[in-house]
């Protein structure tokens, strides 16, 4: 299959400056902003410092809520014998709480189950080496 451009016969036809026109206060118009652009800029600054943000607390607690929710999950899955969708629900929880020595140790157990040895023993003794 073969393209071709088509030529334009009216080659001289520019596009006109009504549609540009039609928009007046572009930003590229303007030399230098005005007073009360100025004031709004200056007001919206102050009002993002202001915003409450969330202590490091708070979030840690949230992410430790959300680790246990995926283990709650994983556990579940586990006993009914879904091991792959568990491990996926732990390796989530894991990337929330990656110091969980008790997911490292769920996680293991299940990879042995699912025959991946290799695995287990590096998720086993990732935190401790003296498992």
């Amino acid at each position: 299959m073969k393209l071709t451009w088509n030529k334009n016969n009216n080659n001289n036809k520019k596009r006109s400056r009504e549609a540009i026109a039609s928009y007046p206060n572009l930003p590229f118009d303007q030399q230098d902003p005005s007073h009360d652009d100025m004031q709004l800029q200056n007001q919206e600054h102050a009002h993002s410092q202001h915003q409450d943000k969330p202590s490091a607390d708070a979030l840690d607690s949230d992410f430790k809520q959300l680790a246990q929710s995926f283990q709650a999950q994983g556990n579940k899955l586990a006993e009914d014998g879904k091991y792959r969708e568990a491990l996926g629900k732990w390796e989530t929880a894991l990337n929330l709480m990656p110091e969980n020595a008790v997911l490292l140790e769920q996680k293991a157990q299940v990879l042995l189950e699912l025959g991946d040895a290799w695995s287990a023993l590096k998720a086993a003794t990732r935190m401790d080496y003296s498992w």
